[in-house]
């Protein structure tokens, strides 16, 4: 499960330098639902979901990277 979560997120982040935000996402969901209290998917997905100009989705994302992890800085950073 942790292999599949990690090559979910490294698909997402290259589709999403591809500029392929909806093939993105769907890594991002895939490793977000194989760990769901890990918040590096939902940070990635709330990247994502702003390059898109969805921007309420988006901080959905980041408030739940906060609340797993409350230190994360960027999260918090692009929240405000």
């Amino acid at each position: 499960m942790q292999q599949q979560q990690s090559k979910d997120l490294e698909n997402g982040m290259d589709y999403a330098d591809m500029g392929n935000f909806e093939e993105a996402l769907k890594c991002f969901d895939k490793a977000i639902a194989a760990k769901p209290n890990d918040p590096e998917g939902y940070f990635h997905k709330g990247r994502t979901l702003d390059s898109l100009d969805r921007y309420e989705e988006a901080i959905e994302c980041y408030n739940k990277v906060i609340s797993l992890k409350p230190e994360n800085v960027a999260a918090a950073y692009v929240n405000r």
